[in-house]
């Protein structure tokens, strides 16, 4: 539990049972400057706040100010929020990176591959990827 206030001031005996409960905090060094607060995605991190500026400068979306690569920490499946961070999936078969970014569809893997020989007998010099693994698709630009 919080309590939160002035100890200084709720410690003047004209304030009820406030000095007895102010002298058990101190005693057992439960009087700070602040509320501690904790990254949940970097529990060793700690920050005090004393104020609700000082609450958005260390905990501008809710965790804390350092990368993690983990999200956002109020939205960690990037369901509200777009990700700009650099896309850590691998297209399925072939398993090239993909270039985009992380709130964007991988789509097609666009990278380019060895040259290729089509039904034609012409040769493909810069296919992509997904043009190799289905060469049905492929039409010849040689006429």
């Amino acid at each position: 539990m919080f309590i939160v206030g002035n100890a200084d001031l709720m410690d003047n005996p004209k304030n009820g049972i406030w000095p007895c409960v102010i002298k058990e905090l101190r005693t057992h060094d439960r009087v700070g400057m602040g509320l501690p607060i904790y990254c949940k995605n970097h529990p060793d991190t700690q920050n005090i706040v004393n104020t609700p500026d000082m609450l958005k400068q260390v905990a501008p979306n809710g965790g804390c100010t350092r990368a993690c690569n983990r999200g956002h920490p109020n939205d960690p499946e990037h369901i509200s929020v777009k990700c700009y961070e650099p896309c850590p999936r691998l297209h399925q078969p072939c398993g090239h990176a993909c270039p985009k970014v992380c709130g964007d569809s991988c789509g097609l893997c666009m990278e380019i591959v060895k040259p290729m020989a089509l039904a034609c007998d012409h040769i493909f010099e810069k296919p992509r990827c997904w043009q190799k693994q289905n060469p049905s698709k492929i039409i010849c630009a040689v006429r």
